[in-house]
């Protein structure tokens, strides 16, 4: 815990304790920070995963204490654009902000996604908060993203050229998204559902 607790210190030491923004460009305080605690937690996360560790090191309340604690280096979307490009930076964040890999396809230009390399067991997913079933509002702003990003559909369709998510598909991505949808319809507000249809079927 003493490990976490160090590097949340240092991840939140430059953002008046909010945790250092991957979006501030000209700032090398700020990058020499969060690249001092990605590196750190890299390490941190990579022994622990090392032969198996995590059960002598990880128990459920303890688990519950770190999930608030900024120490987890990822890839952080920070934009969308044009083809199904999207930007990421280097940040430093909590567990209970993360999604895992496994879901990766139904948010990761919104979420940050879990590595499986530093993944935990996914019996203590739960009680570290990684997000296993993204909420439908995560899925349509992901899917919003995808849809803006590619190109807005149109007589020729998604444009999807810059597509830079080499882990999923374009087919797997969209795929998984509507077959979410397709479960979890009841719950997607009736505006949301018309800007759906109206989209996709232009």
């Amino acid at each position: 815990l003493r490990v976490v607790t160090d590097i949340d210190k240092l991840a939140t030491s430059v953002g008046g304790g909010r945790v250092a923004n991957p979006g501030t460009e000209g700032d090398e305080e700020v990058s020499a920070v969060i690249k001092e605690a990605f590196d750190r937690g890299s390490r941190l996360l990579e022994y622990v995963k090392q032969d198996d560790r995590t059960a002598g090191f990880l128990d459920t309340d303890l688990a519950r204490k770190i999930s608030k604690l900024y120490f987890v280096p990822v890839q952080k979307p920070v934009s969308v654009e044009g083809g199904g490009y999207v930007e990421y930076r280097p940040a430093v964040v909590r567990m209970n902000q993360t999604l895992s890999f496994q879901q990766g396809a139904l948010g990761f230009s919104v979420l940050p996604l879990l590595e499986e390399m530093l993944a935990p067991p996914q019996y203590f997913f739960s009680s570290l908060g990684i997000c296993t079933a993204p909420p439908v509002d995560v899925v349509l702003r992901h899917l919003r993203n995808l849809i803006q990003g590619g190109g807005g559909g149109g007589k020729n369709g998604l444009l999807l050229d810059r597509w830079n998510a080499d882990r999923y598909s374009v087919k797997d991505t969209f795929v998984g998204i509507y077959l979410f949808l397709q479960d979890h319809w009841k719950e997607v507000p009736m505006h949301e559902r018309e800007a759906l249809q109206t989209t996709l079927h232009c």
